[in-house]
């Protein structure tokens, strides 16, 4: 009896410093992984002017979908096969403020994307609203870079403005104004991307918009420097109005929970021809919300408390202690 029990015993502890040494190893290597590592690839190119000479240009907008797998994992494939010049990403997209998350999903997107390049703005579930450090954004400025940057791209100057706040300070405003002072003369379109839309003139009692007095300062100099189109996302709603005189396009979410009459997920796709003529589309995704990721769980939740990681440490000092009991417990029956 007493040797069954010991048999038994050997095994549980076996099986218990197996299964603490695979915690450890597991924690250690996404922390080793996604700790600190910037992607490659995924940083805007501010300041840059690419494709000089290239008219026309097709590209995507999406946002709000806070790595929700299947949606995003569809979209990014017809994204891919509709094959255009590049993506904006309008915010809303992470799942969880931390490093190894916004490293994690840099490096998904990066892979899905295919090559396709993805210029992203900040939303408001991609600061730490809590954080005093860089104002809750360094987790997204560790891996996007600047949250608010312009560039070239052919004839059209695009510029990303930061509205993880669902503000426009208007330091930033008199930033815009001077940018476009310097450059919007060296491009015949003027496109605007962001997370918060300016306006939102939805019959909503909870209004996603900027405040009034900042989206009237935005839309004067927007006029003063003739806009061409406005981009943004937050409100999980597609729609399309006008602003400074130019397409208000906001995209439907592309994996968040929809607004209003929004049920599907989607996606736009807007195509500046040669001619200068804007022709915004929306497309429809299948997918239902999920995150089935492995990698994602390892990476972006098991280890944010580390909970994990002391367990495994527990579960060897406890086999210890245990093997080192039993140890001691057979040397004196030997001796009795």
């Amino acid at each position: 009896m007493k040797t069954i029990l010991l048999k038994s015993l050997f095994v549980f502890l076996i099986l218990i410093l197996i299964a603490s040494l695979a915690l450890c190893a597991i924690c250690y290597e996404t922390m080793r992984r996604y700790d600190g590592r910037r992607t490659a690839g995924l940083l805007p190119p501010a300041g840059e002017f690419l494709y000089p000479e290239k008219r026309g240009v097709t590209f995507a907008v999406f946002g709000d979908f806070r790595m929700q797998l299947d949606p995003f994992r569809e979209m990014m494939a017809k994204i891919r096969a509709a094959r255009p010049d590049f993506m904006l990403n309008v915010g809303d997209m992470s799942a969880v403020l931390s490093t190894q998350h916004f490293n994690w999903m840099a490096e998904h997107m990066k892979r899905e994307a295919g090559g396709i390049p993805v210029y992203a703005t900040p939303g408001n579930h991609d600061r730490k609203k809590e954080s005093p450090y860089d104002n809750g954004r360094h987790f997204y400025r560790e891996v996007f870079g600047p949250s608010r940057y312009w560039f070239g791209y052919g004839n059209i100057l695009f510029v990303s403005l930061d509205t993880a706040d669902r503000e426009l300070p208007e330091a930033q405003i008199e930033w815009l104004d001077s940018l476009l002072g310097q450059l919007r003369s060296r491009f015949d379109h003027l496109v605007i991307f962001t997370h918060v839309p300016p306006i939102d003139p939805r019959p909503v009692k909870e209004k996603r918009g900027l405040p009034a007095v900042q989206a009237a300062r935005l839309e004067a100099v927007l006029k003063k420097h003739r806009v061409s189109a406005f981009f943004a996302g937050h409100q999980h709603q597609e729609n399309l109005w006008s602003f400074a005189g130019a397409p208000l396009a906001v995209t439907p979410p592309s994996g968040q929970e929809g607004r209003g009459d929004e049920q599907d997920f989607g996606y736009l796709i807007c195509e500046v021809t040669p001619e200068g003529a804007f022709k915004i589309r929306r497309e429809y995704l299948d997918a239902s919300a999920g995150t089935d990721a492995l990698d994602f769980f390892f990476s972006s939740k098991i280890n944010q408390s580390r909970w994990v990681f002391w367990s495994g440490i527990f579960g060897i000092i406890a086999v210890s202690l245990a093997a080192a009991g039993t140890i001691l417990w057979l040397t004196r029956l030997k001796r009795g």
